[in-house]
């Protein structure tokens, strides 16, 4: 008796015989998007399935990400402990690359040896030609009274409502999904020189790295919109930063050193019909941009005015122009051990 050909199903669908057999189709998909493919095998009344097995899912595929799942730190799940086996009905993945044709087979063999296979073609879609071009600003001084102090000078990259550093991201075949980034800092220390001599370093960063606020990135955590990122179904989006330091009028000098890392990620729509919730779709790294600065300011001691309140002048001391890598492709997904509020 030779073994039926099985079918194919995607998602949750059942292996009751029907329409939803994909077997010998070409399947339109998304990176990032949550695959299920279950291999259904029909051996005839007296027989059974002995053994059943899949092949290896072509491309760069992994078990899920999620950026929150032990917070603050994320998880990033391998194909593998996800699929422990390939000797499975069901297979449960997500791309992260982009390609096609991809061709994945289903293997089933009765218990009197006869083996039967199907296959499914996927194409792989999603951002293609994807760069981040970055602008940085130049560090200021700006007097009070501001939205970030009332009574202190700023030592400011950029200025108040202005970026200090702008970050223009470009791709194709942006169809289907919208853009995700997350920064994450390295450096986050002040340096100051108070009445009596310098003072301890205020590190703001402990642990390296961290995350920039919330995630996503331009959020709080409560999930509330900063203005710094513009995320559309668009091909084109930008995300900003404008770290700064107060200068109190009692030390006579302030050094901020500043470094971080601002990924650019891509999410894509839920595929029809899937009812996994969160689960359905996950974030899909396209690269990232590293910069830094360092702002130095000093206390001329000066009594000023300005709209009203009273403070010394302050000065900019030796100031290097903001550090900028060049964008670099990659599908690493960013990692961190903490959360970190900068100013």
């Amino acid at each position: 008796m030779a073994a039926p050909a099985p079918y194919i199903v995607l998602g949750t669908a059942s292996c009751a015989l029907g329409p939803q057999n994909v077997a010998g189709t070409t399947q339109q998909v998304y990176v990032g998007q949550q695959m299920i493919v279950t291999g259904c095998g029909y051996p005839p009344g007296g027989y059974t399935i002995s053994s059943q097995s899949w092949t290896q899912p072509p491309g760069t595929a992994i078990g899920g990400y999620n950026p929150l799942a032990v917070s603050p730190a994320p998880q990033v799940v391998t194909f593998a402990n996800a699929n422990p086996t390939l000797s499975a009905s069901s297979l449960t993945f997500y791309w992260v690359d982009v390609g096609n044709p991809r061709q994945m087979t289903f293997t089933y063999t009765m218990n009197n040896g006869q083996s039967a296979t199907a296959m499914v073609t996927f194409n792989v879609q999603g951002p293609t030609g994807v760069t981040v071009v970055p602008t940085p600003s130049t560090v200021s001084v700006v007097p009070p009274p501001t939205v970030l102090s009332d009574t202190d000078p700023v030592l400011i990259l950029g200025a108040v409502n202005v970026p200090g550093i702008k970050f223009f991201a470009q791709a194709t075949n942006m169809a289907g999904g919208s853009y995700v980034w997350i920064q994450l800092i390295s450096t986050g220390t002040f340096y100051a020189l108070g009445p009596d001599g310098p003072l301890a370093p205020d590190v703001n960063v402990p642990s390296t790295p961290e995350l920039d606020g919330a995630y996503p990135y331009g959020y709080t955590s409560a999930g509330i919109a900063l203005g710094t990122v513009s995320t559309a179904q668009v091909t084109n989006d930008t995300a900003q930063d404008t770290p700064w330091s107060d200068l109190p009028n009692d030390e006579g000098e302030v050094k901020f050193s500043f470094k971080a890392t601002m990924y650019l990620m891509w999410q894509p729509n839920a595929a029809t019909g899937c009812t996994s919730g969160g689960a359905c779709t996950i974030p899909v790294p396209q690269g990232n941009i590293t910069w830094s600065f360092v702002g130095d300011a000093i206390n001329t001691l000066i009594p000023l005015v300005h709209q009203g309140v009273s403070y010394s002048q302050w000065v900019l001391n030796v100031c290097a122009p903001p550090s900028v890598s060049a964008y670099q492709p990659g599908a690493a997904f960013p990692q961190w051990s903490a959360v970190v509020y900068p100013q």
